[in-house]
C-alpha cells in the first residue's frame, strides 16, 4: 500500500514541479516591457540571471523531495521472486 502511495506521490510531485518550472521559465524577462536597445539587453540579462537562480532552486527542491519519495518507494517494494 505504501509503495503505491509513494509511486503516486512521485508522479504527482514531478508533474506539479514540471508545471511550476515551466511557468517560472515563461515568466523570466516579463518585466522588461517598453524597453529598447541597450536597456532592454541589460534588463533581459539581469532577468535571466535572477530567473536561473530561481529555476535552479526549483530543480533542487524537486530532486530532494523526489529522492526521498524514491527511497520510500524502494524500501517498501516487494522483493522480486526470481525462479
Amino acid at each position: 500500500m505504501v509503495n503505491r502511495l509513494a509511486t503516486w506521490g512521485i508522479l504527482i510531485w514531478t508533474a506539479l514541479m514540471a508545471l511550476g518550472i515551466f511557468a517560472a521559465y515563461l515568466g523570466i524577462g516579463g518585466d522588461c516591457a517598453g524597453l529598447t536597445g541597450d536597456p532592454l539587453a541589460a534588463c533581459r540579462d539581469a532577468a535571466w540571471a535572477r530567473g536561473s537562480v530561481g529555476l535552479g532552486l526549483l530543480v533542487i527542491l524537486w530532486f530532494v523531495v523526489a529522492a526521498g519519495l524514491g527511497a520510500i518507494w524502494a524500501a517498501t517494494r516487494r522483493p522480486s521472486t526470481a525462479a
